[in-house]
């Protein structure tokens, strides 16, 4: 008869032998040679090996196998054991790997010297920045390569062709996903988020189109919503490095390859003579936002005023934009479709041209008819909070994606979140429309030599109420992550109240804000205009939205609006924090 002692000593017996085959996996690959004869494709081998290693350590982590942690109670050791035995065979066995992948190898046993030296860093590719970001993941396999007493083998082989490399990084994939599903779901969910959070910040570091390139591969295999957003984020990414749209000093001008050249966009250039007023009898405004015709197809125009020498130095900016909103993976900045950019320098302007997407499948000879956020929080009394919570993390991928691509959009607030319908729509219809991001016109790259674009956006006084401290009036600072995020956060304060941001202000205040900047407008004065800075300290004021909101939303408005600056080789680093906001706001529920 089995008794309890036998039972923990059987299971300490498993442990342990799941710890050893572990620790063989993470120095094997430490002796897992890249194929030298791959050509270009060994840095993609060598990258994907990496990131796979990255993620075997930390499985072992959650699982208990790290240097200080506790045996996972809830996982099946049995099922790790063996999967853990097929893994280290794969990466360390000759014999293995001439039989499945017909390669021809041999096992060379090397050198204490050389033992004790191959589990340095990578320093170079998407691995430095692995090294540079998670450093752990080499300490723990320096120390298990130490701590092995046996002799070593690696893996040496003649020639290694892209297709075996592929399916060997397959397997081992296959293999690391299979551990990760051993995991309960709360722990996989937070191993996802981790490494979510890696690869933004990998792309937001990224010098050059190649490293983003191998990134786009890393996660190609996975099917997951998550990862298709960060895919489009790369793609992103990578378009502005090969245009080389104000490059940052560490990064460097990439010529498009093969695969680069197949996710660039086609730029289209528009002629003037062709953009209509949308009714005969209405001429263009020709500034703001405004419905057109194009080749007499109903379209959306944003106009950008370029006057004297600014003309010649937005030509790039506005070109490089159109070519950012016309790709298809622009889709992910919930814009509209940019069919191209239209330059009138008679007229000092440029315009960017968007289609309206559903005016092709409904009825053709409908006016379509515009309102923003702005609008619509006046115009409807009340909003289910499910629908609040809905544009909410819509807005807060939009920016997500914006600032891992490189970009800064400086004009977030809800005059330019818009709806549109046809004449005859109830405000309701509108509500129930896709909300679309608008005002890209100051949006620029988030680089120091991009600053020279900075224009104090030609706007009516209240919209300095969106708009951080720091980043008002004329000594104003150089525009930041931040500053996007603080115009986010007073976003979620309108959606939570569901009021315009001056009617919230002046109720907090206890003054008439409309009427403040109603007459100073009038008198053309300089006025200093409330902030919601010191909102999250104000318990009255917190514990309201948490009523109307709840406290996850209200734990999103708090990290928007205080977002820290962590500034290290002269980037903001805060995608953390943007996507620690968007998981609050994912976690909001009614």
């Amino acid at each position: 008869m089995t008794t309890p002692f036998d039972a923990a000593a059987a299971a300490a017996g498993l442990f342990s032998l799941t710890f050893q085959a572990f620790q063989g996996c993470v120095g094997a690959f430490n002796f897992f040679n890249t194929a030298a004869h791959i050509g270009a494709d060994g840095s993609l081998f060598s990258s994907k090996l990496q990131w796979e290693q990255y993620r075997l350590v930390e499985w072992g982590n959650k699982a208990g196998l790290g240097e200080i942690g506790r045996p996972n109670s809830k996982l099946n050791w049995q099922i790790a054991y063996s999967l853990l035995q097929q893994f280290e065979s794969l990466m360390t066995s000759a014999e293995e790997l001439k039989t499945r992948y017909r390669l021809e190898v041999t096992e060379e046993a090397i050198e204490e010297s050389e033992r004790l030296s191959v589990a340095k860093p990578p320093q170079k590719g998407v691995g430095k920045l692995i090294a540079r970001l998670r450093p752990e993941i080499y300490a723990t396999t320096g120390r298990v390569i130490q701590a092995n007493n046996n002799t070593m083998k690696r893996l040496r082989w003649a020639t290694m062709g892209i297709g075996q490399a592929n399916r060997i990084i397959r397997d081992i994939s296959d293999l690391n996903q299979k551990l990760h599903q051993l995991l309960d779901s709360i722990d996989q969910e937070r191993r996802d988020y981790v490494d979510a959070l890696l690869l933004r910040d990998i792309i937001s570091r990224s010098s050059s189109a190649i490293d983003v390139e191998q990134i786009k591969e890393i996660l190609e295999p996975s099917p997951s919503p998550t990862n298709k957003s960060i895919q489009a984020a790369a793609s992103l990414k990578q378009i502005r490095l090969v245009i080389g749209v104000d490059k940052r000093d560490d990064e460097v001008g990439t010529a498009p390859t093969e695969k680069t050249k197949g996710s660039m966009p086609l730029i289209r250039k528009l002629k003037y003579k062709k953009l209509l007023p949308y009714m005969t009898e209405t001429p263009m405004r020709e500034s703001g936002i405004e419905f057109a015709r194009y080749d007499c197809k109903p379209v959306l125009v944003e106009w950008k005023v370029a006057e004297g020498p600014m003309w010649q130095q937005l030509f790039n900016q506005v070109r490089n934009l159109a070519v950012l909103l016309t790709s298809e993976v622009g889709k992910t900045f919930r814009s509209l479709p940019c069919i191209g950019y239209l330059p009138w320098e008679e007229k000092e302007r440029y315009a960017l041209v968007y289609d309206i997407p559903d005016a092709s499948t409904e009825d053709s000879k409908a006016h379509w008819r515009m309102k923003s956020l702005y609008d619509l929080l006046s115009e409807q009394p009340i909003l289910s909070l499910s629908r609040r919570y809905q544009i909410a993390t819509g807005m807060a991928e939009v920016i997500l994606q914006l600032h891992t691509a490189g970009w800064l959009h400086k004009s977030f607030r809800s005059d330019n979140i818009i709806f549109l319908s046809p004449t005859g729509s109830t405000t309701a219809d509108f509500l129930n429309r896709s909300p679309y991001l608008v005002g890209y016109g100051y949006a620029r790259p988030d680089t120091p030599d991009a600053a020279i674009f900075t224009q104090l956006p030609d706007t009516v006084l209240r919209t300095d109420l969106y708009r951080h401290p720091q980043a008002r009036g004329i000594p104003r600072q150089r525009y930041q992550k931040r500053f996007d995020m603080y115009a986010f956060g007073c976003l979620l304060v309108e959606l939570a109240l569901w009021k315009r941001l001056t009617d919230i202000q002046s109720t907090y205040r206890s003054i008439d804000i409309n009427k403040v900047i109603a007459d100073a407008a009038a008198s053309n004065a300089e006025i200093e205009l409330p902030s919601l800075l010191e909102l999250p300290s104000r318990e009255q004021y917190v514990d309201e939205l948490k009523h109307y909101a709840g406290e996850a939303f209200v734990e999103a408005i708090k990290l928007s609006l205080l977002m820290e600056t962590k500034v290290e080789e002269g980037q903001d680093a805060s995608l953390d924090t943007q996507q620690a906001v968007l998981e609050k706001l994912r976690q909001c529920k009614c």
